[in-house]
């Protein structure tokens, strides 16, 4: 695409093209996520060694969808980004188009490594933490799904 101004139409037609496409991928995504969800849940509660409960009877469905959702953003944000991204091109500089292009795969990694320290520190320390409170006072725990 050429970098020649453009009229409020066309930049609001690509606009639409762009967000048309993100959310198919999104869609597709958590479709995806949901058919895999019970999985993504089985898997979480084999890591934590715990047993989750459902204590009402719509917990399941909302956490699976909670789940489709979170696994379709997550996995949606690259097409979300490049999108943006492709936008925004006509309205750059060469040079903060070079930079931004060149500092967005270190962004995506970083933002990957955030989340597997957060999940194996912080929520895996946090139970651990939970868990031994309850024990040391001698009441069974029965986590729930939603929570």
């Amino acid at each position: 695409m050429e970098d020649k101004p453009q009229s409020l139409d066309t930049h609001i037609q690509e606009l639409r093209t762009r967000l048309l496409h993100t959310i198919l991928v999104f869609s597709i995504l958590t479709a995806t996520g949901f058919t895999v969800s019970d999985r993504i849940l089985s898997w979480i509660q084999t890591d934590l060694t715990v047993s989750l409960h459902a204590l009402a009877a719509y917990e399941t469905i909302y956490t699976q969808i909670m789940i489709a959702l979170i696994f379709g953003f997550v996995t949606c944000l690259p097409v979300l980004v490049y999108q943006a991204l492709r936008f925004s091109k006509p309205g750059m500089k060469p040079d903060e188009y070079r930079l931004l292009r060149n500092f967005l795969p270190f962004s995506f990694l970083l933002f990957v490594l955030g989340a597997l320290f957060s999940y194996e520190f912080v929520v895996k320390t946090s139970f651990r933490f939970f868990e031994s409170a309850t024990q040391a006072a001698e009441v069974a725990a029965v986590w729930g799904l939603q929570n």
